[in-house]
């Protein structure tokens, strides 16, 4: 395998982390041509880890707590098949991208894996087992909470990859889809073959890349219900090397070090990378055409654009700009530094694209990095003052752009907009932080009657309209109060029933006080349309409400007449969008982009949340990330048993907040996407309260026996351990839970005992070895064996296996002569586990029947 394959590779394992990416998506839909900002300083140390450069005369001192401690320098954990039974012999690999390194090991027979005196590093831990898909844990530490990894099960997919009819060794062949986190791969042996399992139903989209040939992106393969394995014969096409340049746009300098993404569009379910090195890499498996391209490296601002592949040799050039930077002070209103101040800045393009840093959202991303060229699981950076209240901002792009200060008590700071260029360094910027201010007042009618339920808005006149505000209601009593306001302020009054008032105070030191907001009662805007129903009939009772801005007060509201029409009057402030509703369809929500003039509106079926609790009954309640009125759309609220799911549909396209709660534990919440026809699955997590208790295994006599197996099925995973020296083991269960607990020994025999998991510390439980190895019914325990193959003796309370059946299940999978059987158990009609004593080791075998022919 190239060099080049191996990072792309290894690039893959990395890109996992962009599940976190999803989050920050998700986030940036409220705005989405906000972009994240850049740290010139920031990526180096990365970088420093991803190009393997380390200085080899020094080796960095651990702390001293962590250096006597070596737990925290341990990754342990289990891994369990998809029907929760512990996993043993499965590989488990840990890699870092820091050094390169690949520690590997093999799971107990209880499925337990540990990985001890690792360097102190982040990791990805993959599990990977013949039949199922490979389970992953990305952003890994030494000495965190125990993982669980869950194998996959699914269908498998097959094939070989092609080069005018000749088979393409050492291929790589990524695979996607838009709910599997991270891409798959695999790679092609020396006859072109490859193999992946563990594909669960549904659409895929795999490309194919390989030195000097290649597929490009956009095929596309369905995996169904079928039991046979899918095959794949993929033709690769020639691909000419295309070397990419990366240089600094105003030095025209290469770039040390970045990351370029290709993909078939921004967003995509499929990447490839490569890593930037001296300024250049080089692209030799992809097909003649267009591609979306995406470069970053630490200190730059992100490139993102087309590019075409044409002909053999060809160079791309690419030139980054670091931005612009501020650097100043922030002061009191005495004059002195202030330290600990957060800075951050807001910035226009003149491409209209708008940004905060401190929001840390954007509108496209890197699967491999961020847009400083740090990697995604890294801690983001912030910018503070220093004990002088010296501050300096890097990595701005091209705009207009306004430096913020925030700190607790203290109001906004701003500064005056800046216009600011690629590569400009504006320095001597001085803020000044003013205490915060109280503002408190009653709003009142043209009458002078107090207006309960008005929506007051707060904003600095000195920020930009759109970088948010301060929003409460009025009390019984038409009150407001609001902290921590600056020297002046702008406040908005509005209420349904009134017109709307807006008015600029001057706020001084001490406060102000009984502040009085008069809403007018001027003639109001209206606005009037149809609505009709995908079926092109009107949509009569439908309700319309129209909105301004953020809020979620109705400016005027009513309904769809017989013939659709509706009319709104009275508006307490001029409408900037419409919501409608109708029982059977999804809310409408849309813009009305300053034009008042009656039109026609559609209601569509929308798409829906498929909501699934685990192992805990769940209450669920969904909540719309835009602008959606509870009174307009009744919130759902769901009431789910262990292991349920329920369809919530009719559903507005947007962005959805699933906040899951389990009785005893925090909630957890989770963000969804809704399209149009389309669902989406909300998974809740499974939250257990987990308690530890002991079990003793003795023999007949009473006397504890060590090595002994202790299976015990009815928790959550089932559980699988060896007693020690005193014949215990320690096991940990969610409480109140009943289970069934098997102890086997090889000599003493076996025992049962059916138990509840305990609430609180307890007698510890004691599982008495009264029968015979494989239970009270040894001869059909025996029959059973006998049945898949295997013929055994009973030796006093031992089990022995004499000889295996040729052409039996049993035949071939590598138990021998003389192995003392401990269990044997069916899984399913075809398949049948067995476990043995063996050289002091147990080890387990998976039987398996071939399917018969109908």
């Amino acid at each position: 395998m190239t060099r080049r394959q191996k990072q792309t590779l290894w690039s893959l394992i990395v890109i996992a982390l962009a599940a976190i990416i999803v989050v920050i998506a998700v986030t940036g839909a409220r705005n989405k041509n906000q972009l994240r900002t850049l740290d010139s300083s920031a990526g180096e140390g990365e970088l420093d880890h991803i190009y393997e450069r380390h200085d080899a005369g020094e080796d960095a001192e651990a702390p001293e707590d962590v250096a006597e401690n070596t737990s925290a320098r341990t990754i342990r954990g289990s891994v369990v098949r998809p029907n929760g039974e512990p996993a043993a012999g499965v590989r488990v690999i840990a890699r870092t991208p820091g050094s390169g390194e690949t520690f590997e090991v093999e799971t107990t027979v209880g499925g337990m894996f540990e990985f001890g005196e690792m360097p102190t590093d982040l990791y990805a831990v993959e599990a990977t087992a013949e039949g199922f898909g490979p389970a992953i844990a990305i952003g890994v530490v030494p000495g965190g909470a125990p993982l669980r990894l869950v194998l996959e099960s699914g269908r498998d997919l097959r094939g070989v990859v092609l080069r005018d009819d000749e088979p393409v060794p050492f291929a790589v062949l990524h695979l996607g889809s838009p709910g599997m986190f991270p891409q798959r791969s695999a790679v092609t042996d020396e006859a072109g073959r490859f193999a992946i399992s563990g594909l669960r139903v549904g659409t895929y989209e795999y490309a194919v890349t390989g030195d000097g040939v290649g597929t490009g992106f956009g095929g596309r393969l369905t995996i169904g219900e079928e039991s046979a394995p899918v095959a794949l014969e993929i033709e690769a096409d020639p691909a000419p090397n295309t070397r990419i340049r990366v240089v600094d746009r105003a030095t025209s300098e290469p770039i040390v070090a970045g990351v370029v993404t290709i993909s078939e569009a921004q967003l995509h379910v499929l990447s490839i990378t490569s890593l930037v090195e001296a300024g250049q890499t080089e692209i030799n498996y992809l097909p003649i055409g267009e591609y979306q391209i995406s470069v970053r490296a630490p200190g730059y601002m992100p490139h993102n654009g087309r590019f075409w592949v044409q002909g053999d040799g060809e160079a791309i050039w690419i030139g980054l700009s670091r931005g612009a930077s501020v650097s100043g002070r922030v002061i009191d209103e005495a004059g002195n530094g202030v330290p600990g101040v957060r800075m951050s800045a807001v910035v226009e393009t003149d491409e209209g694209a708008r940004w905060e840093i401190e929001r840390a959202v954007f509108q496209s991303f890197h699967r491999l990095v961020r847009p400083d060229g740090s990697p995604y699981w890294w801690p983001v950076s912030s910018y503070s003052s220093s004990d002088d209240g010296s501050f300096s901002i890097s990595g701005i792009p091209a705009g207009q752009a306004v430096v913020l200060g925030r700190r607790e008590g203290f109001a906004t700071a701003a500064s005056p907009p800046l216009i600011l260029s690629a590569d400009q360094n504006y320095e001597n910027l001085r803020l000044v932080l003013h205490r915060g201010r109280a503002i408190r007042g009653r709003v009142e009618d043209g009458g002078g009657a107090a207006v309960a339920g008005a929506t007051v808005v707060m904003s600095d006149p000195a920020l930009p309209a759109w970088l948010g505000s301060k929003t409460m209601l009025t009390d019984r009593l038409g009150v407001f109060v609001f902290e921590n306001a600056g020297p002046r302020a702008r406040l908005t009054a509005r209420h349904q029933e009134h017109g709307a008032t807006e008015l600029d105070v001057e706020v001084p030191p001490e406060g102000l006080d009984d502040l009085i907001v008069r809403l007018s009662n001027e003639q109001r805007p209206g606005l009037s349309g149809r609505v009709f129903t995908t079926q092109a009939g009107p949509a009569a009772g439908a309700a319309v409400w129209a909105m301004q801005g953020s809020s979620d007060v109705a400016v005027c509201r009513g309904h769809v007449e017989s013939q659709g029409w509706f009319h709104l009057t009275n508006c307490s402030a001029v409408p900037e969008s419409i919501i409608a509703s109708l029982d059977g369809y999804a809310p409408l929500i849309a813009d009305l982009g300053g034009d008042l003039e009656p039109r026609d509106w559609v209601l569509r079926a929308g798409g829906e949340i498929d909501v699934v609790s685990q192992g805990q009954p769940m209450n669920v309640a969904i909540r719309p990330r835009m602008v959606l009125p509870e009174s307009l759309w009744a919130y759902p609220s769901l009431s789910l048993e262990r292991w349920s799911r329920e369809v919530v549909p009719h559903v507005a396209p947007g962005t959805y907040s699933v906040v899951c709660e389990a009785e005893g534990f925090a909630p957890a919440t989770l963000e969804v996407e809704v399209r149009e026809n389309r669902r989406v699955e909300a998974l809740c997590p499974t939250r257990s309260r987990m308690m530890d208790f002991d079990v003793y295994v003795i023999d007949n006599m009473g006397a504890p026996v060590a090595g002994a197996l202790l299976m015990i099925d009815g928790t959550d995973p089932p559980f699988r351990g060896v007693t020690g020296e005193a014949g215990s083991v320690r096991v940990r269960a969610e409480p109140g839970a009943w289970a069934s607990a098997v102890a086997v020994h090889e000599r003493w025999g076996q025992g049962r005992l059916d138990l509840q998991v305990p609430y609180e510390a307890a007698e510890p439980f004691r599982v008495r070895l009264v029968d015979p190895v494989g239970g009270a019914d040894t001869d059909a325990f025996m029959e059973q064996l006998d049945d898949w193959g295997i013929t055994a003796a009973l030796d006093s309370r031992s089990v022995v296996i004499d000889e295996i059946t040729n052409d039996s299940p049993a035949f071939g999978v590598g138990l021998r002569r003389r192995d003392l059987v401990m269990w044997a158990k069916p899984t399913s009609d075809r398949r049948l586990s067995v476990g043995v004593r063996r050289n002091g080791d147990i080890v387990d075998f998976e039987l398996v029947r071939p399917e018969q022919p109908r």
